[in-house]
């Protein structure tokens, strides 16, 4: 018996064969290709097949049967489209025992909820660009945008003529607010890195801008040589992972206050590093929001109180807010204060630390 045949093909290890028929002998089947030659079904590695709607190659290696008696093959999704899908017009949780489906849910967010998502936590362009290089990236992107263009362009778009709901414009919204917050991360990222700002450079601008005192580099010279301000500065450090939040915070209060440090102050801070020793002794020690102008040990805080600006120009409001401050996180407070003719008994002063702190 001998049936025809037209746009199939086989594989033969890496030789492929357009089939015009099937011949039969007894059990045996031999597929009859163009150029004469006949194979049977165990020499076969592969089949494709063509759509007569589609017009599309389809590969299989389990097409034999399709190969042997049907002549106008439909691909799976022409076959079921539209009306012709038996879930069509359904919906799931009509077509199934209720039961079932509430358990088939817990148990799929069981699995796959939080971080027990392979992809949790992780941008779909950020394991993009770690399976393939910065510019396969790009490219991959230009043509993902072009091909879906081209998909849905025009009356090929689904929505072609169509007008979105208020129910649907909301959902939308939602839909790309939530898209951006798990990507602007890695987007912003992407933005800065377009014009030479890598995770180095943002390294030694966080050097050169928290500590502007001694470089004499400030927030215009940060605009016109970088084009960022102060906050996209921290944003990307903190992207980065080069700092915390915290960390920031405390850097840029520190170089605030660098600024305005008296020479007494000066003077009483190295009176301590001499008495306490260098490693136990730091200088404008931020907490919850202040800067203390010394620590001592782990929780002896001491405070140079200078005359002008602490009897004169204050009403005493920010000394009691960081004295509550000290007291609510189990810290002792010294204040060293100045005498009406601006002066300090410096060696008093240490001998007062000295006592505090051997009492801690």
């Amino acid at each position: 018996m001998h049936q025809e045949f037209s746009k199939r093909i086989i594989f033969i290890g890496d030789n492929q064969y357009n089939v015009v028929g099937v011949e039969k002998q007894g059990r045996k089947c031999f597929f009859i290709t163009a150029c004469q030659k006949r194979f049977n079904k165990k020499q076969i590695s592969c089949y494709q097949i063509f759509c007569v709607q589609c017009d599309k190659l389809k590969e299989s290696r389990k097409f034999f049967n399709t190969f042997l008696y049907t002549k106008s093959w439909l691909c799976q999704s022409c076959n079921k489209i539209g009306e012709k899908n038996p879930f069509y017009g359904k919906k799931w949780s009509e077509s199934v025992d209720q039961g079932w489906l509430d358990a088939f849910r817990k148990s799929r967010s069981e699995k796959y909820s939080g971080s027990k998502n392979p992809m949790y936590g992780k941008p779909i362009q950020e394991i993009w660009k770690e399976k393939y290089s910065q510019e396969e990236l790009e490219r991959v992107k230009d043509s993902y945008s072009k091909n879906m263009s081209d998909a849905c362009m025009g009356s090929k778009n689904g929505f072609y003529g169509k007008k979105h709901s208020k129910e649907s414009i909301e959902k939308a919204n939602k839909s790309r607010k939530d898209w951006h917050a798990k990507n602007h991360k890695f987007l912003t990222i992407e933005k800065y890195e377009k014009i030479g700002l890598t995770k180095e450079k943002i390294s030694d601008l966080l050097e050169r801008y928290s500590k502007n005192s001694k470089f004499g580099y400030g927030v215009a010279d940060l605009k016109k040589d970088c084009g960022i301000d102060v906050r996209t500065l921290k944003k990307l450090v903190v992207y980065h992972d080069i700092k915390s939040k915290k960390e920031i915070k405390d850097i840029f209060l520190l170089g605030k206050y660098e600024k305005v440090i008296s020479a007494p102050e000066l003077k009483l801070f190295q009176m301590c590093v001499d008495e306490f020793g260098k490693d136990n002794v730091k200088s404008q020690f931020p907490l919850c929001g202040r800067v203390f102008d010394i620590l001592v040990g782990d929780k002896l805080l001491i405070e140079y109180d200078g005359y002008y600006f602490h009897q004169e120009k204050s009403d005493g409001r920010t000394d009691r807010i960081k004295d509550q401050i000290a007291v609510n996180n189990g810290f002792y407070l010294v204040r060293i204060k100045e005498d009406n003719f601006r002066k300090v008994d410096f060696e008093k002063a240490i001998q007062q630390i000295r006592e505090t702190y051997e009492k801690i």
